[in-house]
């Protein structure tokens, strides 16, 4: 039994269904990203657990340079391979990270909170104080709600994106495969870490952040959700 979620993520998983399936989520994801204000030509993005970091070839030919951190060791030498050779892209470690000491433009947490205590929140912020320039922005996205029906909705928005993805075969195959998955047994066992706007945006206060809800979530379920956030001594100009 997989112990840990650094431990899954670093083995083989179903989680998406097929390579289709793949495709489209990190499409969705680039296009989302690619609406947020500092997604311009010549900014520096962020991604902080990035996974297999497809969605990250979007903004390369966007003109928009990528640093690429995932805990899972394994994730991390898929994306060193994937853009070797590439002068848009940066993979770094927690090693690296004195070096980002305000070169960031955004910080880019997507669908990663869930799997963190909620203690560690005050770490991340600390990371993106160090990393972001200024007047940078954290994205805090696919943030799940508490008291939310996790997996129900999470299969809903699965089968409604493989309808319209013409994939809903393999869909129906995958939800089988997570439900008898190491991914469904880690979840029972140490949960997921559910956040209500009220809540997360309490913590960033008192922790010296100003934030608010973006329209539009960063991922494929729509009952999720986004948070942008500023450190408070720079957000006066931040518009909600």
């Amino acid at each position: 039994m997989t112990r840990t979620w650094i431990d899954f993520w670093n083995g083989a998983h179903s989680l998406y269904v097929s390579e289709r399936h793949l495709q489209l989520h990190a499409t969705q994801v680039a296009k989302a990203v690619l609406k947020l204000p500092e997604a311009m030509p010549g900014a520096t993005l962020f991604d902080y657990g990035c996974g297999d970091a497809l969605a990250a070839q979007y903004l390369i030919d966007a003109g928009i340079s990528v640093v690429l951190f995932d805990a899972a060791y394994n994730v991390s030498e898929r994306n060193r391979a994937r853009y070797h050779g590439s002068s848009m892209v940066r993979i770094v470690t927690k090693s690296d990270f004195p070096v980002l000491r305000q070169r960031c433009d955004a910080l880019i947490v997507n669908s990663v909170l869930q799997y963190m205590p909620k203690h560690e929140l005050a770490d991340l912020l600390n990371i993106a104080r160090h990393c972001l320039r200024p007047n940078g922005s954290l994205y805090l996205g696919d943030l799940i709600p508490s008291g939310g029906l996790t997996i129900f909705a999470d299969a809903y928005f699965l089968l409604k994106s493989s309808w319209r993805g013409r994939f809903v075969g393999s869909a129906l195959i995958g939800l089988a495969k997570t439900f008898f998955s190491d991914y469904n047994l880690l979840k029972r066992e140490r949960g997921f870490s559910c956040w209500s706007e009220a809540e997360l945006s309490f913590e960033l206060h008192q922790r010296g952040w100003s934030s608010y809800r973006m329209p539009h979530n960063l991922g494929t379920s729509e009952y999720r959700y986004l948070i942008r956030a500023k450190r408070k001594e720079i957000a006066q100009d931040f518009v909600v």
